[in-house]
């Protein structure tokens, strides 16, 4: 397989994990594209990390968050709809209901036990 990236690994002082790094400019539109061409690429990019990858650069996720539906789906079919389970409200995104919120902000915050 071709990597149309470069895959840093271990993480910087530890032994596991991996980081990918694209090329400048690129972020979550390109490498939704790649996968597009290549279904098994971050699946197995992921396997190969022993299940921890960091993909830096996916700002553009914070304006479009249903790219990370679709970044989600790539690692599998289910992705939850969160307004059909007993998930409050508040831990939902307004748009997109696929997307549960953990935040310590409100309004998603919870209170300390």
């Amino acid at each position: 397989m071709s990597v149309p990236f470069e895959l840093i690994k271990p993480l910087p002082g530890v032994a596991f994990g991996g980081r990918l790094q694209l090329s400048h400019g690129a972020g979550a539109d390109h490498l939704l594209a790649l996968t597009d061409a290549e279904p098994t690429l971050l699946p197995e990019t992921l396997a190969e990390c022993g299940g921890l990858l960091l993909i830096p650069g996916m700002h553009a996720l914070s304006a479009n968050p249903a790219l990370l539906v679709r970044l989600s789906r790539i690692f599998g079919a289910e992705v939850e709809n969160y307004l059909e389970t007993l998930t409050p409200p508040n831990f939902v995104h307004p748009d997109i209901p696929e997307i549960f919120i953990v935040s310590n902000v409100p309004p998603a915050a919870r209170p300390p036990p």
